[in-house]
């Protein structure tokens, strides 16, 4: 389903979050994501600026984790996959 990580570890999709949890958060779309096996060459466009992990958003989420189906994103404590295209 999500390649190899376990699904409960797995953060749900924006789009499966309920609106409370959106609040406040602007709309956020991937216009590039670059996924490989060495974490450090992994990156993610979002709303047309480039993030690696760890980086921060300008609209204010933390980019977590740069996985095979997008980036896992961190918003007030909420954990969340913006998916790629």
């Amino acid at each position: 389903i999500y390649g190899s990580e376990p699904a409960e570890d797995f953060p749900p999709s924006i789009d499966e979050l309920p609106a409370q949890a959106t609040a406040g958060l602007p709309e956020l779309s991937v216009a590039l994501h670059i996924y490989t096996d060495d974490p450090a060459k992994r990156a993610v466009f979002i709303n047309g600026r480039r993030y690696q992990q760890g980086g921060v958003l300008v609209e204010g989420p933390t980019v977590e984790e740069i996985t095979r189906e997008g980036a896992v994103l961190n918003h007030h404590g909420r954990r969340f996959l913006l998916p790629r295209l």
